[in-house]
């Protein structure tokens, strides 16, 4: 009976479990199979986006120069990869092993979770060296010169933004559109961490970029802070809106703003890229962040992933059971 009725299931939804399979392995590959920084092809085509901006980029062109070499540049770095990527997906005679792979190389950045970990410890541990080369990792800015309470804040903004961007586009964009628009999704991100349009030097060459992110990752990024609201308690469902949603504010920012207000602690402010100060809104709920707010954030950000884990696993259980029942 068993036998005839997993043969059933295989034949009738076989497609739609192996959807949710190959997003939750390659999540539980992320956490215990970790992948060494210079082996992930992402961090690649990021120094690959650097190599080509010293080449391209030059500051002292007309802003609108700057802009079609920026729109260029990204041309240049993602139609080919994207296209031969594609090709090889749809090529393979076993596609669902190259999609489980391409999402387990998306989800990388999810490791930003065990950094914030050694980052708070060497906070608390008074080696703040150590802390500013972790945090020049995962941050576009300075860190050279950060104090604890700009190394706790960077950390923070960098703990509840990526997961947003890396996560929830993942999965948004794989489960709609399969795994090529999620390659894609991945790829811009990328290149935007490296020609983060904050940086002065990129505000121009990167505006297309970011423009185009703005639009494309405003759905993961309203899950990802539905699903902060909920990890912070059933009351910030009908509060969040009127703390982060401000006009002056990228969508990044509007995820700042709210953590900050959870925790009652103090975000934004001014940056530093190569040296030049970059004025930036201070979200202040509270007092300056210690190592102590950043765990309090992993805890955030922690229940905030597990709610997506858990769903992806309860609807094919759930679905599974009813046709179990249906059945008998």
């Amino acid at each position: 009976m068993l036998a005839s009725f997993v043969d059933k299931l295989v034949s009738q939804d076989g497609q739609l479990l192996q959807y949710f399979a190959t997003v939750l392995l390659p999540l539980v590959a992320v956490k215990y199979l970790p992948l060494p920084a210079p082996l992930q092809p992402l961090r690649w085509l990021g120094e690959l986006a650097k190599s080509l901006a010293a080449k391209v980029l030059h500051t002292e062109r007309a802003s609108s120069q700057q802009a079609l070499a920026g729109v260029l540049s990204l041309l240049l770095l993602v139609l080919p990869f994207w296209v031969i990527s594609s090709l090889l997906l749809y090529l393979a005679e076993y596609p669902w092993f190259f999609e489980m792979l391409l999402i387990y190389l998306c989800l990388q950045d999810l490791h930003i979770l065990r950094a914030a970990g050694d980052i708070t410890t060497a906070l608390q541990n008074g080696d703040k060296s150590s802390a500013r080369s972790l945090l020049s990792d995962w941050v576009a800015r300075d860190t050279a010169e950060l104090s604890e309470t700009g190394i706790a804040k960077a950390t923070i903004e960098a703990l509840v933004t990526v997961p947003g961007y890396r996560l929830l586009a993942s999965l948004t964009t794989y489960l709609l559109f399969g795994a090529p628009v999620t390659l894609l999704f991945a790829m811009l991100w990328q290149l935007q961490q490296i020609w983060w349009p904050q940086n002065p030097r990129y505000h121009y060459f990167s505006r297309a970029l970011s423009w185009s992110n703005q639009l494309l990752f405003w759905v993961p990024l309203l899950l990802w802070r539905f699903s902060l609201s909920l990890s912070g308690g059933i009351n910030w469902l009908f509060t969040t809106h009127k703390i982060s949603h401000h006009q002056d504010l990228r969508s990044y920012q509007q995820l700042c703003a709210m953590v900050a207000a959870m925790l009652h602690i103090e975000l934004g402010g001014p940056q530093k890229y190569n040296g030049v100060k970059v004025s930036s809104s201070k979200l202040t709920y509270g007092n300056l962040p210690t190592a102590t707010d950043i765990r309090r954030a992993t805890v955030l950000v922690k229940a905030a992933i597990a709610f997506w884990i858990i769903l992806l696993t309860a609807i094919p259980v759930i679905w599974i059971g009813l046709r179990w029942f249906h059945t008998h």
